[in-house]
């Protein structure tokens, strides 16, 4: 009798229903935007308009559906039905994306939590990683360091788990990262120690992570580690050819051997770095660089030449201090220019939406 009145496809139909309905978001009690309500009630009520929004829009774009579906889709009502909680996963992932790139945290965050409790219970680990990363990502941006390293943490374990080591280096040195800035210098270094082991057999980002570890022992008061790990870091920056970073690096070892009176590799990097600054166009270390070699040449007593990078010094300031000046001023004539643009478009969908009232 069951068969006979099509009760399974009934209860078929209600599960997938129930997935929306049950879902997460609603239990917590949230409530949808107006946009988003107009959405759920297409979905669940008016199937030919949702058939149009699915194969009018880049629905199939943006979300993989086979051939077969497709074509079943466009023929059969009920086929729609599997459509709305296939690809759940990757739509709430696609949605937390956008909102974290508007810079709406708190949206972000509550849509990679509906992406991230799918994916556990469907067991989907690559979403379920991918999710975790941007609930710490939103964690990190919203100042939650003790949830976003659970979060980390948490990606650490599946991965271990499926045996991929694959972007643990980079969980390990975030992880180090955070624990730094909550003063927790010796569990910075056990995380940073572990980034190591993983950036070593990939042969990748191993000067950051021991620039990191070099600062950490720096802030320990052990000087000889602190230059030790910092030559470590500007090997690897040779190595890369990162001319940049290497600039960067040569001015902290100027600086460190200043403070000892090495006046000898004071001078010594202080130049390296002016070279490598030049070089990379990194005027920001250039600009630190001749300061701190003018203050190592009068140390050294040699005040002629001591003047003359001082000027450098200055001049350089200025013109990076006008530049940003010119930056600031674009950023407001643009910001400016999207402000307008932004009452005009709402004033053409208000016009929009009258002109449809009209034709109902």
């Amino acid at each position: 009798w069951m068969a006979d009145q099509g009760i399974d496809e009934y209860n078929e139909a209600g599960r997938y229903f129930k997935d929306i309905t049950l879902n997460s978001y609603f239990e917590d009690e949230k409530n949808l935007s107006p946009d988003k309500l107009e959405m759920f009630h297409m979905v669940c009520y008016d199937l030919d308009r949702f058939r149009r929004f699915l194969f009018d829009s880049s629905f199939f774009d943006k979300f993989e559906v086979d051939e077969d579906t497709r074509i079943a889709i466009e023929k059969d009502e009920y086929e729609l039905l599997p459509v709305v909680g296939q690809n759940k996963i990757e739509a709430a992932l696609e949605v937390a994306r956008y909102y974290y790139l508007q810079n709406d945290i708190e949206s972000a965050a509550e849509w990679y939590k509906i992406s991230y409790d799918h994916s556990d219970d469907t067991r989907d680990e690559e979403n379920k990683v991918e999710s975790l990363l941007g609930l710490a990502a939103t964690g990190i941006g919203s100042g939650d360091n003790y949830g976003a390293g659970k979060y980390l943490r948490e990606i650490i374990r599946v991965k271990e788990k499926n045996n991929n080591t694959e972007g643990l280096g980079d969980i390990y040195n975030t992880l180090g990262l955070m624990e730094f800035n909550k003063a927790n210098v010796d569990s910075a270094l056990s995380c940073y120690s572990l980034a190591l082991i993983q950036f070593r057999n990939q042969g990748s980002n191993l000067a950051s992570v021991y620039s990191n570890m070099a600062i950490c022992y720096q802030n320990r008061g052990e000087d000889r580690s602190t230059k030790e790990y910092f030559e470590l870091a500007l090997e690897e920056t040779v190595k890369k050819g990162d001319q940049a970073e290497k600039a960067r690096i040569e001015h902290i070892l100027a600086v460190l051997s200043h403070r000892e009176n090495d006046l000898y590799h004071a001078g010594y990097y202080s130049l390296a770095s002016i070279e490598s600054a030049k070089s990379s166009e990194n005027y920001e270390v250039l600009v630190k660089s001749y300061l701190t070699y003018s203050e190592v040449l009068e140390d050294g007593n040699d005040f002629v030449k001591a003047l003359d990078y001082y000027q450098d010094h200055l001049v350089l300031k200025d013109s990076l201090a006008i530049e940003k000046r010119f930056s600031e001023q674009e950023q407001d004539a643009f910001r400016s220019r999207m402000e307008n643009l932004e009452r005009q478009l709402r004033l053409n969908l208000a016009d929009d939406a009258l002109r449809d009232l009209e034709l109902q």
